[in-house]
Parts: structure tokens; C-alpha cells; sequence
């Protein structure tokens, strides 16, 4: 899995049953120190103002810009 950092476009998920479940797509705006959480922008690549979501950064998977 490559590294996520901040700018980067990510899907947001959680783990079912031990499988990975997408959530929300957005854009990966600032991290901890050791970049295990990352805050996600999941509203404003669609429109809206920005909502800042707090996610473990484990639980994020890198989209491909096309």
C-alpha cells in the first residue's frame, strides 16, 4: 500500500466482519504527527462547504488520479 499524505484523494471505510467497506471519498487535509489519524474533506470535491471527517489512516485506501 503506498503512503497517504495530506492532498492526497482517499476513500474513507471500515472493517465488516474483518473486510474492508468504502464509506466516503474526499481528500486527505492534515495528520497527526506519526500519521496514524488523518482528517478527510469528504464534502467539498462535491460542492459543499468543507466536513472534516477524523479517520484512522489504516482505514483509508489511495485513489488513483486518472
Amino acid at each position: 500500500m503506498s503512503q497517504i499524505n495530506i492532498g492526497d484523494k482517499v476513500q474513507t471505510g471500515v472493517y465488516v466482519l474483518g473486510e474492508w467497506r468504502p464509506v466516503h471519498v474526499g481528500i486527505v487535509v492534515s495528520q497527526t504527527y506519526d500519521k496514524s489519524v488523518s482528517s478527510v474533506d469528504i464534502m467539498s470535491l462535491h460542492g459543499g462547504k468543507p466536513w472534516i471527517v477524523r479517520e484512522d489512516t489504516s482505514h483509508l485506501r489511495k485513489l488513483q488520479e486518472s
